[in-house]
């Protein structure tokens, strides 16, 4: 039992240092796009925009469709 108890601390540390590494490698990659402390915070919810301009519009729900 022990054993497992190990094992799940272990996964969960390695888990974390993994998406440390990958925000570290984020904010290396783009530089003063995102002055958040979670450099990925602004990466969700674009939905296909064309734009490369950073932009404070966000779809919440599904695209509406025309009819």
């Amino acid at each position: 039992m022990l054993t497992s108890h190990a094992v799940a601390l272990l996964t969960i540390a390695l888990v974390l240092v993994v998406w440390v590494a990958v925000q570290n490698a984020w904010r290396r990659s783009f530089p003063g796009v995102c002055s958040d402390p979670d450099v990925l915070a602004g990466r969700g919810g674009c939905n296909g925009c064309d734009s490369t301009e950073a932009c404070d519009r966000r779809r919440v729900g599904p695209a509406e469709e025309e009819v």
